[in-house]
């Protein structure tokens, strides 16, 4: 049985992402207008996309898991 651990970087990756979704959840809070809300909206989507994304193409290169979690 062969265990992989996660790169040594992995935390300062979390840390960073953890800052970015404060960050526009607080955008989130403090837009005034309907389009300021639909660009952060829109970044936050996007944002939180290419986070699955690289969550699911690490656990894919990790050999995947069988009880559905990421």
């Amino acid at each position: 049985m062969k265990i992989s651990h996660p790169p040594l970087c992995t935390h300062t990756h979390t840390h960073i992402h953890t800052q970015a979704r404060d960050v526009y959840e607080e955008s989130i809070q403090t837009v005034t207008t309907v389009r300021d809300f639909g660009q952060v909206f829109d970044a936050y989507a996007q944002f939180e996309e290419s986070m699955i994304s690289a969550k699911m193409e690490t656990t894919a290169e990790m050999g995947g898991s069988d009880d559905g979690e990421l």
